[in-house]
């Protein structure tokens, strides 16, 4: 475990290695922290750019600690490990600003968000080599056609407390592509306008298994199961659509 609220680390590829977990946290819970790409510049930050992550070898890297309440921001970050980001204190954020790329292969989700319950902020991509994508939060899509892929592993998003939903007045849409991985999107809260944003216009959504199991609404389309048929869908509430055509579901079962 390292705890301190500024790190400079420069050194080697993978000289910081444990087969176990590695947390990283700052010292003082409140401190925002950012991850990846370059260095922000800001002093009241913990900054981990993409060459400290780079120094990190471990079984589960883990950045933030359980009761942090600041802001931790992920830039672009390519990474081997396992990945899970804490910010679950009260009105703490997550905010994901940069596309993240995961190679690792093992049993582990290759990221893993545990938030306060409202709210993380996705602003890019998402993409792991089948490994599963675990989002503890409501969600907030901040981007025009924003991506999840796990090369054929899960994908979860609980909704936390204000659900799954689009930055407000903004025409955006989710596409979740887990192959043969199982797909559960809003567990605890559903698609909605999280009270302070807007609907999401179109879901497109593929895996072995698709459930979207609390009340849902949306501006467009909803897509399920379109282009690697399923094998069940369940939708456990009502599921609305602002578009003409609505729902198209395709399962084998």
């Amino acid at each position: 475990t390292l705890i301190a609220n500024t790190m400079n680390i420069a050194s080697g590829t993978d000289s910081i290695s444990t087969t176990g977990t590695l947390t990283v946290a700052p010292s003082t819970p409140s401190r925002p922290i950012f991850d990846g790409g370059s260095d922000t510049g800001q002093a009241t930050s913990l900054q981990l750019n993409q060459t400290a992550i780079n120094a990190f070898s471990a079984g589960l890297l883990v950045l933030g600690a359980s009761g942090d309440t600041g802001t931790l921001t992920m830039g672009a970050l390519n990474i081997n490990d396992a990945l899970q980001l804490i910010a679950n204190g009260g009105g703490a954020k997550v905010v994901v600003s940069g596309a993240f790329s995961s190679t690792y292969g093992g049993a582990l989700p290759g990221l893993e968000i545990l938030g306060s319950g409202a709210t993380t902020l996705l602003g890019a991509d998402i993409t792991t080599a089948g490994t599963a994508v675990v989002i503890d939060d409501s969600v907030q899509v901040n981007t025009g056609t924003l991506t999840i892929t796990t090369g054929g592993d899960d994908v979860t998003i609980t909704g936390g407390a204000n659900g799954i939903f689009s930055a407000k007045g903004a025409s955006i849409s989710l596409v979740v592509a887990a192959g043969i991985g199982n797909v559960v999107l809003g567990s605890l809260r559903g698609f909605g306008n999280g009270g302070t944003g807007s609907l999401l216009t179109n879901l497109t959504v593929d895996g072995a298994t698709i459930s979207l199991p609390t009340a849902s609404a949306f501006n467009g389309l909803v897509l399920l199961g379109t282009i690697t048929p399923c094998s069940n869908i369940t939708l456990g509430e009502t599921l609305a659509t602002g578009n003409a055509v609505g729902i198209i579901m395709t399962a084998t079962d």
